[in-house]
């Protein structure tokens, strides 16, 4: 007789996250998941298969709980630059908060993994693009509506940002102050200013 699943798996999922985001991959053992959980690793090996396979879920699960929760904003089809502005702002409130201060999985996972690994790279690149994607939606709307320079370039912006939402990332992740975060965050959107005249 099969043995029956003893484990919320959303639980589970939940406690590997943050193990994950604090620790990075490499530096996590399924011990460490086993004493946060409270799953054994019987269990997780049953449903995952192995560290890997829970780190995908665990990546898979970030992007639909949390990236979606923030982002969601900047990917509203009317938004614009208030959009742009509050997003970043929640990302400094999140990275000035925590302790220890995580920074975002995504891009700490970029900078472990880099392309080395394709199932990991696949789910970091396909989160790039869709900061891209709404950011560029985000900016277009608000050079419609007069917010930001009529010449600035979109694609070239929507890039820009979303290199600056992983720098400001891994820069919290040292440097948790709001101050600094705050300067980056004004100093970034500064270029979208019309000028004056």
């Amino acid at each position: 007789m099969p043995r029956t699943r003893q484990f919320d798996p959303e639980a589970l999922l939940e406690a590997a996250m943050f193990i994950f985001w604090e620790k990075g991959y490499a530096a996590t053992s399924i011990r460490d998941i086993v004493e946060k959980s409270g799953v054994n690793q019987f269990g997780i090996y049953t449903v995952y298969g192995d560290k890997h396979g829970l780190f995908l879920a665990v990546l898979d699960r970030y992007r639909d709980k949390i990236i979606s929760e923030v982002f969601a904003i900047v990917e509203r089809p009317e938004a614009s630059l208030a959009a742009i502005r509050q997003y970043f702002q929640a990302l400094i409130d999140h990275n000035s908060m925590t302790v220890p201060a995580l920074g975002c999985l995504m891009a700490n996972s970029m900078a472990e993994f880099g392309t080395e690994d394709a199932e990991v790279h696949q789910r970091t690149s396909a989160h790039a693009e869709r900061l891209r994607v709404g950011f560029t939606t985000a900016l277009t709307n608000a050079q419609c509506q007069a917010e930001v320079r009529p010449d600035l370039s979109i694609e070239a912006m929507a890039s820009h940002l979303v290199v600056a939402v992983q720098g400001l990332a891994v820069y919290s992740r040292i440097y948790p102050d709001r101050v600094p975060l705050e300067n980056f965050m004004a100093t970034t959107l500064s270029v979208l200013a019309i000028p004056s005249h």
